[in-house]
């Protein structure tokens, strides 16, 4: 049966963006082109349409995305998705895979909608929507409680893993079962971990781990070169299942800490697990998890903390000293801190904060590794910042940072603050196959130009959701975004996630409320209050 609700698509070009491997120019060492001819004279990937080295072997005379860098507007998409948020995305060979929650009736695009047992309460939601703007699958899972996922990843072959939260999971303490909701709705908070078929969204395998204080579960997830490391919110303790099928068990001086789980993509089962959490008992700010990035080698987490100093479970300490002189947990800080991909071992970490104990980190996002390029970190502080070259103070209620460590736990290469008069926050920061790193910026200010670029203002009343590049030495490339103007709460967009892809497009997914204009200069409307919407820009 066809269903009722249809996607709504606005693109302003015939067509969508291609995913291609490669971030290279005319350097005669491109690998073949898509004719599969051994050319060397290829130009970039994701040309202008010129004839591109195939069979007829002429150079292509596109630009190069590293050296053409505009941050161009390609393509906005907006879901029917009552009160829907889309929380998270990632690249895959055709497109993007995007994932948040719902209510009642939505659809991603094609015949099947998915549909909500319940229509007040949040409801997992999952869709690979392909390049060409299609979707092959969309999915939704959930049952009388709050369900919704926070992040997602995927793996070589295509298949997805998501990170979320159950109000509602059926089968209590361990669980290596596919999804399960209970008929009868019974509080059960779990952190959620899934495998999902990449050819049709099916449950592969879920796991869930209970004992978290907060009702965020598992807040991040990430996949490189055979290693699937999650974190998850937990309380003084959190069981799971191991590699061998015994329990395990992660420990905590906190009543809120979070743990670092690498699991078998094969099984789901726990391969090691790591506890990060502070000495401080009664730390009421909980350690918290905003990235992982896994590298072949290593696994970057960072976050923010509160106490005297950042543990690896009570028994393995991480040397980072309290940066302030509040040591009852009122103080939130930052932290990055690099593991091994082989066992989780903590390699190096760093803390930064207000050092006058007034001020506060209230996120930090990082990507990269300290092997090939450097770190690069990014969120938000109020009062003072300090990452070892000095105190910087906020200008408005809340400023935006983006750093470059280079040096490991060392003072950072370069810093850039985004410090306007109203609310400035840095989101997610990925460092792209290009050698630099982009951003997402929630702006309430019309900051002032910087590297000779100009952010584009909100209007007023409204906040800004902007992505911006950084090239390798931190100079700003471009910014782009959306500006709604009128009240924020009837007419406003909230971005929340950024991927990359391989020919080193941008897209923002997140969720947008009144009737705003994503792009294409035609203006919509969410159905049910609020909406996911998808984004791409040029590299």
């Amino acid at each position: 049966m066809r269903a009722s609700i249809l996607l709504l698509s606005l693109s302003l070009v015939g067509g969508a963006f291609a995913m291609l491997g490669a971030c290279v120019g005319d350097d005669n060492t491109n690998p073949p082109d898509a004719a599969g001819d051994a050319t060397t004279n290829d130009g970039a990937p994701g040309g202008d349409g010129a004839a591109d080295g195939g069979a007829d072997g002429s150079a292509d005379a596109g630009p190069s995305f590293c050296q053409d860098a505009s941050g161009a507007f390609i393509d906005a998409t907006s879901f029917i998705s009552p009160s829907g948020v889309a929380h998270a995305a990632v690249a895959v060979a055709d497109g993007h895979v995007i994932a948040g929650e719902y209510r009642t009736v939505a659809s991603y695009g094609g015949d099947a909608a998915v549909t909500s047992p319940n229509g007040n309460t949040q409801e997992f939601f999952v869709a690979h929507v392909k390049s060409d703007g299609s979707v092959l699958w969309q999915v939704g899972y959930g049952g009388n409680g709050s369900d919704w996922i926070n992040s997602v990843a995927v793996d070589d072959a295509g298949d997805v893993y998501v990170a979320g939260y159950s109000s509602e999971y059926a089968t209590l303490g361990l669980a290596q079962s596919k999804f399960n909701f209970s008929a009868v709705y019974t509080t059960q908070d779990a952190g959620i971990i899934a495998k999902l078929d990449g050819k049709t969204g099916a449950v592969v395998w879920s796991q869930a781990f209970t004992n978290g204080r907060f009702t965020y579960g598992c807040s991040r997830i990430d996949f490189d070169s055979g290693h699937l490391v999650a974190s998850c919110g937990m309380g003084a303790t959190q069981a799971y299942v191991g590699l061998d099928g015994g329990a395990g068990l992660v420990t905590a001086n906190q009543a809120a800490a979070a743990s670092i789980y690498e699991l078998d993509p094969a099984t789901g089962k726990v391969v090691w697990a790591r506890g990060l959490t502070t000495y401080e008992t009664d730390a009421g700010t909980p350690t918290y998890v905003d990235s992982v990035d896994v590298t072949p080698n290593n696994v970057v987490v960072s976050g923010t903390f509160a106490g005297s100093q950042l543990v690896d479970t009570p028994s393995h300490a991480i040397d980072l000293a309290h940066v302030g002189n509040v040591t009852n947990g009122n103080q939130s800080n930052g932290f990055v801190v690099e593991l091994a991909a082989a066992n989780g071992a903590p390699a190096w970490v760093k803390g930064f904060g207000d050092a006058t104990g007034t001020g506060t980190v209230g996120s930090t996002f990082a990507s990269g590794s300290s092997a090939t390029g450097g770190i690069v970190v990014g969120g938000s502080f109020t009062g003072n910042v300090d990452f070892g070259t000095g105190p910087h103070a906020s200008v408005g209620s809340q400023d935006g940072f983006v750093v470059m460590l280079k040096n490991k736990a060392g003072n950072p290469a370069w810093e850039k603050y985004f410090d306007g008069s109203q609310v400035d926050d840095i989101g997610p920061v990925r460092t792209e196959p290009c050698g630099g790193s982009v951003f997402l910026l929630d702006t309430g200010s019309t900051l002032s130009a910087m590297d000779g670029v100009t952010f584009p203002a909100p209007q007023s009343g409204g906040n800004a959701a902007l992505v911006g590049k950084l090239d390798a030495a931190g100079k700003l490339l471009w910014v782009n975004g959306v500006t709604p103007g009128g009240s924020p709460d009837n007419n406003g967009i909230d971005p929340y996630d950024l991927a990359v892809g391989a020919d080193d497009h941008s897209v923002t997914v997140g969720d947008f409320r009144g009737t705003i204009d994503l792009g294409t200069g035609t203006p919509v409307s969410p159905v049910g209050g609020s909406g996911p919407y998808m984004i791409t820009y040029k590299p």
